[in-house]
């Protein structure tokens, strides 16, 4: 399992032994394959409005990672 975070803002804050990026808006929950890994593709219908930055970030279940999770890096993304 992975949950994709969603912030309109970046927070930067500890977590789980690692940096939490987004501020937590919205979690999503997603089932992965035995190797970790998942694909989709997505439209946001409309977009978002012109100039809107949104954080997003990736989280893990690993036994490996510290307090057995693993994140991604943090993105960000701005709207034209």
């Amino acid at each position: 399992m992975t949950g994709l975070i969603l912030g309109t803002s970046a927070i930067h804050t500890p977590f789980k032994g690692g940096t939490l990026v987004p501020n937590l808006n919205w979690l999503f929950i997603f089932a992965t394959d035995p190797t970790g890994e998942i694909s989709f593709q997505t439209t946001l219908a409309g977009g978002p409005p012109s100039g809107t930055t949104l954080y997003s970030q990736f989280w893990i279940q690993d036994s490996a990672g510290p307090a057995g999770d693993s994140a991604s890096n943090g993105l960000s993304v701005t709207a034209p």
